[in-house]
């Protein structure tokens, strides 16, 4: 859990339509977690999988393979039919360890976080409004520094502190019971 100061602003941001947050922390702060019980109460019914698409960030992953789906029945009849993949459609968007994510795919993000949209080859792709959970930790030596740019498509930031050892018990025993 943030910080108290951070709550309330926490509790605002989800009230902004396409807003951006980062959370920053080291393993164990809760940032997945946080994002997935943000996900289940904002995105959720209880009854259906939430409307919220997760992607963990490596280097391998390239703008094509994160934002765009293609139909490979088509391309064997001779014609490109492109999708845009969930993390466009969906109205919850979480992408764990950022950082890890190469230069080039922050660069495609770009037009999804400040207009809501992607484009290939002249198709334009629209996402709802919608909020995006960000995650990283800075002390992650496979990371690299987040460019000012998709900085600057950041609303909020928080700061996930590391949790006390009964905190951390806590937590351990709710992702055992969740996952049952």
């Amino acid at each position: 859990i943030p910080l108290p100061g951070d709550r309330e602003a926490m509790a605002s941001a989800l009230l902004v339509a396409s807003s951006t947050m980062l959370f920053s922390g080291p393993p164990g702060s809760g940032k997945t977690t946080l994002a997935r019980v943000i996900g289940q109460a904002y995105f959720g019914d209880g009854r259906e999988r939430p409307d919220i698409a997760t992607v963990n960030c490596h280097q391998d992953l390239t703008p094509f393979d994160l934002l765009y789906d293609l139909d490979l029945a088509a391309l064997q009849q001779g014609r490109e039919v492109v999708r845009p993949k969930p993390i466009v459609l969906a109205r919850g968007k979480f992408l764990n360890e950022i950082p890890r994510a190469a230069g080039t795919l922050q660069t495609a993000l770009l037009p999804l976080l400040s207009e809501r949209e992607v484009n290939y080859r002249g198709a334009r792709f629209s996402s709802p409004q919608y909020v995006c959970i960000l995650d990283r930790n800075p002390a992650d030596r496979a990371s690299q520094d987040l460019a000012p740019a998709f900085l600057d498509r950041v609303d909020y930031g928080f700061l996930m502190p590391t949790p006390h050892l009964r905190e951390a018990l806590l937590i351990g025993a709710a992702r055992r019971s969740s996952s049952r």
